[in-house]
């Protein structure tokens, strides 16, 4: 599958850069996480915006969070975010 420009939405406002945009598909995590995946939004989101996507839909759901790490000339890149317990 692909991208699907109407499925991400900007959930809270703010500055660009400290955006949360929520992201819903039945893709996979693993399609998500491919290259040139958000390429499409480039226009929409910056470094720093953070994507809560809720993938597989119609499987098994997952929801994980991403940053974007980097927004220019048409490509977004976007990084699993991770957190240290404690």
């Amino acid at each position: 599958m692909a991208y699907k420009y109407g499925n991400l939405s900007d959930a809270l406002g703010g500055n660009p850069g400290s955006r949360v945009f929520r992201y819903q598909t039945d893709d996979t995590a693993v399609v998500v996480e491919g290259a040139n995946y958000f390429d499409a939004a480039q226009k929409l989101l910056t470094v720093g915006d953070a994507i809560m996507a809720s993938m597989d839909l119609d499987g098994t759901p997952v929801l994980k969070n991403y940053i974007v790490t980097a927004a220019a000339a048409g490509a977004v890149t976007v990084g699993l975010q991770v957190t240290a317990a404690g």
